[in-house]
């Protein structure tokens, strides 16, 4: 019988879901290369803190702050933000 996975983990399979969102709402709107680079380090920020949450004992603070980043940045990228 396999372990149910926790609520920490699902949330970080949803953050890992929207990240590829992200890269495929970058790749359709043909982003400038400056734009890709800022959205790329955002989402590798925010791998880094997922990499890293099962050691920290703030890991629901972290995951929210993760949470929010993505928000923002999947808004942006759809509002035009990088396309220049």
């Amino acid at each position: 019988m396999s372990a149910m996975p926790n609520d920490v983990d699902v949330f970080i399979l949803a953050l890992r879901s929207r990240i590829d969102r992200i890269r495929f709402e970058a790749h359709e709107r043909q982003l400038p290369p400056e734009g890709r680079g800022e959205v790329f380090a955002a989402i590798l920020t925010v791998e880094i803190e997922l990499n890293r949450v099962p050691t920290s004992p703030t890991s629901n603070e972290d995951l929210k702050r993760c949470e929010r980043l993505l928000h923002v940045l999947l808004n942006d990228i759809q509002a035009g933000v990088f396309d220049e």
